[in-house]
């Protein structure tokens, strides 16, 4: 049993911050053999995160019917939870593609013997680094639907 099995919210912070620890990590291998015991726990992880995805979509259009907006609007509030179901459900689907091609890689890599005693470091170009890190901060949470009107409140004009 896992130390948050029954805790969502403190597994998911565990998970972000072993994932930035990894990102971090993962820029030089001392020992190149290294490499494919990080690629079988990524593996793992995004099996994981796959379910997760998945499980948190079924949460969302399951659910709709507990579901209100900020203003308790029931019918914003369904149009919200059938949005942000679909939305995981593509990203899963998504998060499936790109396992399959992790997997071709781990394979691949799993054919390489990597020289004994090589320190293996990735270079990540400057302008790819800021991207990045102005990604992680800026992470775009707005949602793409409009929910139908409410009964109580007037369309806006």
């Amino acid at each position: 049993m896992g130390a948050h099995e029954e805790q969502p919210a403190e597994a998911a912070a565990e998970l972000s911050g072993a994932a930035r620890d990894l990102a971090l990590a993962s820029r030089r291998f001392d020992d190149g053999s290294e490499v494919y015991g990080v690629l079988g726990e990524l593996q793992i992880s995004l099996i994981d995160l796959h379910q997760t995805l998945q499980q948190l979509a079924q949460v969302h259009t399951s659910n709709q019917h507990l579901a209100r907006d900020d203003s308790r609007d029931p019918d914003a509030g369904h149009a919200y939870a059938r949005e942000a179901g679909n939305f995981l459900a593509q990203s899963a689907q998504a998060l499936d593609t790109a396992t399959t091609a992790f997997m071709r890689g781990f394979a691949a890599s799993g054919h390489i013997a990597w020289e004994p005693g090589s320190t293996l470091t990735a270079t990540v170009p400057d302008a790819l680094a800021t991207v990045l890190a102005a990604r992680a901060d800026h992470v775009e949470t707005e949602s793409t639907a409009t929910p139908p009107p409410s009964r109580d409140v007037p369309p806006q004009r």
